[in-house]
């Protein structure tokens, strides 16, 4: 059986590749996006992260002595200014769930990195220079928890729904982030 981190990705590829599409982060890519652009579509990353983090941190310390060592490292105080939308985050209150949800945002990290070397030279936002700093060590805690949750089927199914569902709700979360309509 190929390790859980693998089957995740398979699974939640179509989900992955629609934020890699969106204009914002198409536009931080190519290099061409304005700070105004910007300013907004972080201010919808850091709303969903203050709906996020509160869950996943409790998350991480009742379940704590099931995750290998694995701690939730909130990441909203990055975010001076939060546009939360209404959102539904999953319940995390199995370590599957708990690694389905870190799959999707601690891996957001490791592409934070890449979409950081896209500034040069420029101020990076907190975030971007967060997940510069930081990524490697929570990828490594996060891959440490994918191998340790992943002891069977229902396991796998559990952590693979709740990765969709924090898909989902981080794509309603910037739904509209960068959507010239709003400027």
């Amino acid at each position: 059986m190929r390790p859980l981190r693998h089957h995740l990705r398979q699974e939640t590829e179509a989900a992955h590749l629609a934020l890699h599409r969106h204009p914002g982060f198409a536009a931080i890519e190519s290099g061409e996006i304005v700070p105004q652009d910007h300013d907004q579509l972080m201010a919808r990353v850091g709303g969903f992260y203050a709906i996020l983090d509160p869950l996943a941190s409790a998350a991480s310390k009742v379940l704590g002595d099931h995750l290998a060592g694995y701690r939730y490292r909130p990441r909203a105080a990055l975010f001076p200014n939060k546009a939360e939308k209404q959102i539904h985050v999953p319940d995390l209150a199995t370590p599957a769930e708990l690694a389905g949800a870190v799959y999707v945002v601690d891996g957001a990290v490791l592409g934070g990195q890449i979409l950081a070397r896209a500034f040069g030279d420029q101020a990076l936002h907190p975030y971007w220079q967060w997940c510069c700093h930081h990524g490697p060590a929570v990828w490594r805690t996060t891959k440490a928890l994918l191998e340790h949750v992943d002891t069977d089927t229902a396991a796998r199914d559990e952590a693979t729904e709740t990765a969709l569902r924090v898909f989902k709700a981080f794509s309603e979360a910037i739904d509209g982030a960068f959507d010239k309509a709003e400027v």
